[in-house]
């Protein structure tokens, strides 16, 4: 889920992009550090921060004007609500949470906390799919993300993109089929 995320805004952001590349670069380097030993953390410390607090932030901007998107769209195919939920592991700084968490870093030989730890939740009703979302309501769930992404698109670009669709009208019963051919 994360992953997804960090493919879908970085479509539409260099700047992410780019700063995702130089946090996994930084990350690796620091992850090498922690297993040698630990020592000279403090200045990759800064730099994950540096690069970590910014794609948070960007996150945390995009999950802003895609989550009503998603909500209109699963409210229209599965008659119920849909929201997302980002969960950090880094709350109150990337910075904060690293040095907090260095004791067990070093025991373990790697990093813990950070944008690459973090995760995305679907909700339905306010609860997590995963857990508590029927196959069906996961399906719908997923649907409705990718539908979401195609009316995102859209927004941004001016241009509908074009949607490829394996087997997933089977899935569906007959009233989503119909909802989801009239969104299309």
């Amino acid at each position: 889920r994360r992953a997804y995320l960090d493919r879908l805004i970085a479509r539409f952001s260099r700047r992410y992009a780019a700063l995702l590349s130089a946090y996994e670069k930084a990350l690796r380097q620091r992850n090498a550090l922690l297993k040698a030993g630990g020592e000279g953390l403090s200045a990759w410390d800064r730099e994950l921060a540096r690069y970590g607090d910014e794609i948070v932030a960007l996150r945390r901007r995009f999950l802003r004007r895609f989550a009503p998107i998603l909500r209109e769209v699963h409210a229209a195919l599965a008659a119920k609500e849909a929201g997302l939920r980002l969960e950090e592991t880094a709350g109150e700084g990337v910075l904060r949470a690293l040095e907090a968490s260095r004791a067990e870093e070093r025991e373990r030989g790697q990093t813990l906390v950070g944008p690459h730890r973090d995760d995305l939740s679907v909700l339905l009703s306010g609860r997590d799919i995963r857990l508590f979302g029927s196959q069906g309501q996961q399906r719908s769930a997923v649907l409705s993300l990718k539908l979401a992404e195609i009316f995102y698109i859209k927004t941004i670009v001016g241009d509908s993109p074009v949607l490829l669709l394996d087997d997933v009208l089977s899935e569906l019963d007959e009233e989503r089929r119909r909802i989801l051919m009239e969104s299309l």
